[in-house]
């Protein structure tokens, strides 16, 4: 998976900041300017901000102790909700704003399967895993066509922001995990 092997989308290596005047290889037309920021929301287990040109994207992370599923008895799950106004304008626009909203959710949800090893949010297998719900709040919109790689780059951040809270086993023994 791309996040595991330190790649970005564009082919862009993460070790390395993305600089300002950087040049699309594949467009050759500039690229735009890149920021993210952790643990920009103290009451969240992980936070990001994320600013890809004119897109600004915030997201929290919450870990959730829950039973795991009888299928996987022995991973936790990464659960991502999108939060993006919608513009205002003639309805069939609307609906197609609703779609893309749609399938946009839908790639932020398989791209966070691959973010986080589900073995690793296992509390106690078959008792308890952790369910870390990564909300996308997009504060900042224009149509520069950032918004996929700003949520996923907020979402990475704030995944990898995460500290999971301590927590105690039926046996008695607190484990951080």
């Amino acid at each position: 998976y791309i996040a595991a092997q330190g790649i970005w989308p564009s082919c862009q290596n993460l070790s390395h900041p993305i600089p300002r005047t950087a040049v699309n290889s594949i467009t050759g037309l500039p690229s735009t300017s890149a920021a993210a920021s952790a643990a920009v929301v103290s009451s969240a287990d992980g936070s990001a901000m994320a600013k890809l040109g004119q897109t600004t994207v915030l997201a929290g992370v919450q870990a959730v102790p829950t039973l795991p599923s009888e299928a996987e008895p022995g991973e936790g799950r990464v659960v991502v909700s999108l939060d993006q106004p919608l513009a205002g304008g003639e309805r069939g626009g609307q609906v197609r704003q609703e779609r893309e909203q749609s399938a946009l959710s839908e790639l932020l949800q398989r791209s966070a399967a691959g973010m986080v090893a589900a073995a690793s949010l296992c509390i106690e297998e078959e008792k308890a895993v952790w369910e870390c719900r990564c909300t996308l709040h997009v504060l900042d919109l224009e149509a520069d066509g950032n918004l996929t790689d700003a949520c996923l780059l907020a979402m990475l951040v704030a995944l990898s922001d995460t500290a999971l809270p301590a927590v105690s086993s039926s046996s008695g023994t607190k484990q951080s995990v």
